[in-house]
């Protein structure tokens, strides 16, 4: 069953902002004009689920048979965002989609060949694929290094699924 509650995603919660500030500035000292950077991205993405909810929320709302986005849908994305950009610097917030399937799509690109991405739903079960470039086999064959799977996402921080493919995508250690 649906939730009825109204919200605007787009409206950030002082605290949420404010603790998400504290951790990023006790990891490193950076200039204000980083901050206000890296608050006008988590801006961007709130704005685009903002979008999502208000084009996506109807049967077939692309004229195509799609699957409405519900609500929980996108407080779950909301909350994963948040989770993202508590992440370290380095690791950019990601591109927002709504899928026909009723599920939104967040994606992380590095350059062609090297990408996240995770689709989730309102109960929270999320599957990811990633790419990150080309390898050998044993033959010594160019092969793409490559992730998928299923998961679940839980209250607690980023899981450990997407927490390793972004590290792994980015090449940087997030503890």
């Amino acid at each position: 069953m649906p939730t009825t509650f109204e919200f605007k995603v787009s409206d950030v919660q002082a605290n949420e902002m404010v603790s998400l500030i504290k951790k990023h500035s006790e990891e490193d000292q950076q200039e204000l004009s980083q901050y206000e950077k890296w608050y006008k991205e988590v801006e961007s993405c709130l704005i685009e689920l903002d979008n999502i909810k208000s084009d996506c929320l109807e049967e077939n709302w692309e004229g195509m048979d799609e699957i409405p986005i519900t609500l929980e849908t996108i407080e779950k994305a909301r909350n994963l965002l948040f989770k993202a950009a508590a992440l370290p610097n380095g690791i950019p917030l990601p591109s927002l989609t709504p899928t026909s399937s009723g599920w939104i799509e967040l994606e992380w690109y590095k350059e062609k060949g090297h990408r996240f991405a995770i689709r989730l739903n309102g109960q929270g079960v999320f599957i990811y694929s990633g790419l990150f470039g080309i390898g050998k086999d044993a033959g010594g064959n160019d092969v793409e290094k490559d992730t998928r799977g299923t998961s679940l996402l839980t209250d607690e921080a980023i899981p450990r699924e997407i927490r390793d493919n972004l590290s792994r995508l980015f090449k940087l250690p997030i503890a």
